[in-house]
């Protein structure tokens, strides 16, 4: 997302030359610092760009006042308390940042946000930019609310029986069908919201697509050696795609064009549900036919079991900043979650009816959830309560993300 300051632009001066204003929330309280580059340019194509911040590089960015802070090695969806951060509570949420240090000196009209290292398949969650005075002249602040991308508020789906990919915003209201030709049996679904691109599975069809966020530009990127493909997950800094083949019983990766096949984890027993820890170079997947969740180093090496004894576990998703895994199992009909170690398992959610695919919003402190026999999107809070049923009378929706 590019914003343009208009005619209000940064001019470097001494000290800090511009806030970065992230979602508060409760339960730090302060923000989930979410994988983000900052770059200033001076056209509107930001063609010769300068990087003034960069949450997830794993270096201390000792231009802003977060250098320093946090977990070292810069996690997406870091906890920051608000004693580290710019403003008054409850919108102590700001980090300062001084452009000198990187950029030559002089005024910047343009400011390039990306979020290309997010494992979680989200966003950086920016809500405002605060220019600040020059400290030598006292020159007026001015604020500036960058335009959302079309996803910064949706969730997307697919439907293995309308054959389609919808989305809606994330109270369910807005349902919008995206891509209505050309899939047969899409499942799993992985946004990268940085370059504003889908990627998805399609299970009859043997394929791996991607597509713009509002649907167009359909794209296919793997049409040979699948079979079954299911869950996908991306690694959008190091350029790879990662999914599982229920029928093959691999877990496989490329280069987000396609190329590049690799079989990184053979010999499964019905693998579905993909998710990483890019932190610590892990891949997880649930294996419905072994009633496990695994995990591997992102080459394939090391296998581990996890859990066992689960009940047919098909969607899966890590919150880094918890420390936690969150699956649902179709047998049983719940969702539960546990330590990424496997330890302190809890059913989260009873009662429910097939749920399928889902997905983490950790600064709403909510996920959202495939219900496959009642045919609904669902959400609720990140403990299991306050379940809504959020879209209905769908035919048969399978994968989501957020």
């Amino acid at each position: 997302m590019i914003v343009d300051l208009g005619a209000s632009p940064i001019v470097t001066h001494a000290g800090y030359d511009f806030v970065y204003y992230e979602r508060y929330t409760s339960a730090v309280p302060g923000i989930y610092m979410d994988s983000v580059v900052v770059e200033v340019c001076v056209d509107p194509s930001c063609s010769t760009p300068y990087t003034v911040f960069n949450w997830g590089n794993g270096v201390p960015d000792s231009n802003t006042n977060v250098g320093g802070v946090g977990t070292p090695s810069e996690p997406d969806n870091d906890p920051l308390p608000e004693s580290a951060l710019y403003g008054v509570s409850p919108y102590q949420v700001g980090i300062e940042i001084d452009v000198d240090p990187f950029a030559p000196a002089g005024s910047y009209q343009y400011l390039r946000l990306s979020a290309p290292g997010a494992p979680l398949t989200d966003g950086a969650e920016v809500d405002a930019i605060e220019l600040l005075p020059d400290p030598a002249t006292a020159t007026p602040t001015a604020t500036f609310t960058p335009t959302a991308t079309p996803t910064s508020a949706k969730i997307y789906w697919t439907d293995l029986t309308a054959n389609k990919i919808q989305r809606s915003n994330l109270d369910g209201t807005g349902v919008e069908d995206i891509i209505s030709t050309g899939l047969l049996d899409p499942r799993g679904i992985a946004l990268d919201l940085g370059a504003g691109k889908m990627y998805w599975t399609d299970y009859s069809t043997d394929t791996i697509r991607r597509a713009n966020l509002d649907g167009t530009g359909a794209e296919n990127l793997i049409t040979t050696g699948l079979n079954l493909p299911v869950g996908i997950a991306l690694d959008v800094a190091g350029g790879k795609m990662y999914w599982a083949d229920e029928a093959d019983n691999t877990i496989e990766r490329s280069n987000l064009d396609g190329t590049g096949i690799q079989v990184l984890v053979a010999g499964l027993d019905q693998p579905y549900g993909l998710a990483l820890d890019l932190t610590n170079a892990k891949i997880y997947w649930s294996d419905w036919g072994a009633n496990t969740i695994q995990r591997s180093n992102l080459d394939g090496s090391s296998v581990q079991i996890v859990l066992n004894g689960l009940s047919s576990p098909r969607g899966l998703m890590l919150s880094l900043a918890a420390g936690k895994m969150y699956w649902s199992e179709w047998t049983s009909n719940t969702i539960r979650r546990a330590n990424l170690d496997g330890t302190n398992v809890e059913t989260l959610i009873t009662g429910l009816d097939v749920p399928a695919d889902i997905a983490l919003d950790l600064a709403a402190g909510k996920f959202y959830f495939v219900n496959s026999g009642t045919a609904e999107i669902r959400s609720a809070n990140l403990d299991g309560t306050g379940m809504v049923v959020l879209v209905s009378a769908l035919f048969d929706p399978r994968g989501v993300a957020r």
